[in-house]
């Protein structure tokens, strides 16, 4: 089944997350089937853009889906560049880059389907206010450089 085949999100009384961003319209709600993804939760937003966690329904695995928001995606150049970084981020095979599985469209709006990378990010670790191990400091260090 191809994605532009798939119906459009269910309603069932479920309300779209809301967006810290008013300007922002969440394309996709928990529960609702994208292709052969479930959506399960709202990962993470920004200026650009939404990620969810979704569940692979043919591989039987849990990935991240990420979506320019709406309004973005009707820009040809916003819509070109989420398109050209997914490729090039397709491209490359390194522990510090995240496998991209998929591009696909749905309903008009473009997708990337990849490697869901669970944990927690340098930000919320330095916030925490606990010191970090030097062996942890030197690690991310490397990876940075």
């Amino acid at each position: 089944m191809k994605a532009s085949e798939v119906a459009p999100p269910r309603s069932q009384g479920r309300q779209a997350p809301e967006s810290p961003d008013p300007r922002h319209r969440h394309p996709v709600r928990p529960g609702d089937r994208l292709a052969h993804y479930e959506i399960l939760s709202t990962i993470g937003e920004g200026g650009m853009g939404v990620v969810y966690r979704a569940r692979d329904l043919a591989l039987e695995r849990d990935v991240a889906l990420k979506c320019p928001w709406p309004q973005l995606a009707a820009d040809p150049v916003v819509r070109a560049r989420f398109l050209r970084e997914a490729r090039a981020a397709a491209s490359l095979a390194h522990p510090n880059i995240v496998p991209v599985f998929e591009i696909l469209e749905w309903h008009g709006l473009p997708w990337v389907a990849m490697e869901l990378v669970t944990g927690t990010n340098l930000t919320s670790m330095l916030r925490a206010g606990r010191p970090l191990p030097l062996d942890r400091i030197l690690r991310f260090g490397e990876a940075i450089a």
